[in-house]
């Protein structure tokens, strides 16, 4: 790999066109353990830097202001995944609360105040991950993997 290339993933690379920062949030973030990354021969130096949900990265670029007739540039700010959001969206913050989204598909999610997996969750393909608020994770089942 060039020594002066970044990864990124494909929507990473839609953030460069708005304003030439690339982010992520934790759910789409790094692997997440160095031993990882070194078994795969990743550079974590080449992997977009994780920011919180909220947070401001910046604005739309002068060029697109222009091309789309707008008055002033937008601020972009760091999202996060469907369900995390859906959560969010229905006040579902705080540990043992629960969401029922409906949409592509429907899911159920359970908001956790730490990080829990374990082989019986993993056999019943429940994912446990990061939720848009800090400090909390979520653990949700959708019908798109019943």
């Amino acid at each position: 790999m060039d020594e002066d290339k970044q990864i990124i993933r494909n929507e990473w690379g839609i953030m460069r066109q708005y304003n030439g920062e690339v982010v992520s949030h934790p759910l789409h973030g790094p692997i997440g353990s160095r031993e990882i990354c070194q078994a795969a021969g990743i550079c974590e130096e080449k992997l977009p830097e994780i920011v919180k949900a909220g947070d401001r990265t910046g604005e739309v670029s002068p060029e697109l202001v222009k091309r789309f007739g707008m008055t002033k540039a937008p601020a972009i700010l760091v999202g996060g995944h469907d369900q995390p959001c859906v959560a969010l969206g229905m006040g579902a913050i705080h540990g043992g609360d629960v969401a029922y989204g409906m949409g592509t598909v429907e899911c159920l999610t359970l908001v956790m105040d730490g990080f829990r997996q374990s082989p019986a969750m993993q056999k019943a393909h429940l994912v446990c991950a990061p939720h848009v608020v800090e400090g909390k994770y979520l653990k949700y089942k959708s019908n798109g993997r019943l």
